[in-house]
């Protein structure tokens, strides 16, 4: 959830705080989601008003799902996150707020040359997007049977790439002090404290990690796998050697003949099912039970106590610079959004 939450965040902060009305299903087209209105001083000026419908709406909610779906599960829809809310209701939340914004950025800035999105990018994102697509049947399937075409992805790609070079082209102009780094850095303090682990794995794949593109397993051989896994924990819990296991059984080509050894790592490095078991040890030499990732089944050996450190004011400088840059570009597009009324429909966001 971590990964697409961070995805979204710029937008989730932003209108979660601002003021946007609702209106019931009675009071606008069954087709509309949301209306922004630009405010004009004078009752002769001309009141644009952009409309976002529930077809695109849906189109961009789709665009999502497969993503998190892969890491999270096909049950994560339903999933409670608090306040009366499913998972599925909440990402449908923060994609209407971060179509609104690129809607406000695009009516904007689309046709000012700094900003405006080059022919040839455009057609450049929407080429690698297709080879990704291919590379993936599944994903292509889906947006196929969800009207997610062509036309629709380019128009897609160009919003988000204009919003990223406003973003770039404001972020540039603004200069952070040094002093307002270092304030910010005894402040928070915390922030920068963060637990390590040195651990060494087996992995015992449910994907064929020979081939180019990475592909499922047939269920015999994951079922293989699963109890392979099983007696290698076994053995070594009678005492067997783990590295050499590793060395013997694992194919994860890159610690494999080191004996398992993926070096010290902080948390948000690894797949959340394999960090959650790193992590829930503390000493040297503990093992963890089978632990099950989208990989496959992994067995975790803590190879030195785990570790909590500061990280320096130089090692997170550039993160802080970064971090102060957003928040004055955040406070930017509530500027900006100042000279909009923006209403949501809400009845027409639900399922039918």
């Amino acid at each position: 959830m971590k990964k697409i939450l961070n995805i979204f965040l710029i937008f989730a902060i932003l209108l979660s705080s601002s003021a946007c009305g609702l209106v019931s299903k009675s009071d606008a087209p069954n087709n509309v989601v949301a209306k922004i209105t630009k405010v004009v001083e004078n009752e002769e000026d001309k009141q644009e008003t952009i409309v976002i419908t529930k077809n695109e709406f849906n189109k961009k909610v789709n665009m999502y799902k497969p993503s998190i779906e892969l890491s999270q599960g096909s049950d994560i829809w339903t999933k409670d996150v608090g306040e009366g809310k499913t998972y599925l209701s909440y990402l449908k939340d923060i994609v209407l707020d971060e179509m609104i914004l690129s809607e406000i950025i695009y009516s904007n800035y689309a046709n000012k040359e700094e900003y405006k999105v080059k022919e040839e990018v455009l057609n450049k994102k929407l080429e690698d997007l297709n080879k990704g697509l291919e590379a993936n049947k599944e994903i292509k399937s889906f947006y196929t049977d969800n009207n997610i075409d062509q036309d629709f992805l380019k128009k897609q790609l160009e919003k988000d790439t204009l919003f990223e070079n406003y973003k770039n082209v404001f972020e540039k102009d603004v200069n952070i002090t040094e002093s307002k780094i270092m304030a910010f850095f005894e402040e928070n303090k915390e922030r920068f404290k963060y637990e390590q682990v040195h651990a060494a794995h087996i992995l015992l794949p449910k994907l064929n990690l020979e081939a180019d593109e990475l592909e499922p397993l047939e269920p015999d051989a994951v079922e293989k796998n699963r109890v392979l896994a099983n007696d290698l924990l076994t053995k070594i819990e009678n005492g067997e050697d783990f590295a050499k296991l590793a060395k013997e059984y694992s194919k994860d080509p890159g610690s494999k003949q080191k004996g398992g050894d993926l070096g010290w790592f902080p948390r948000g490095k690894m797949l959340p099912s394999f960090e959650k078991a790193a992590f829930a040890m503390n000493k040297k030499g503990e093992i963890s039970q089978v632990v099950e990732s989208q990989f496959g089944f992994h067995i975790i050996k803590l190879l030195d106590d785990k570790k909590e450190d500061y990280a320096t004011l130089d090692e997170v400088k550039p993160m802080i610079n970064a971090k102060l840059k957003e928040q004055e570009f955040m406070n930017n597009l509530e500027e900006l959004k100042k000279n909009y009324q923006i209403v949501k429909v809400e009845e027409n966001m639900k399922e039918e």
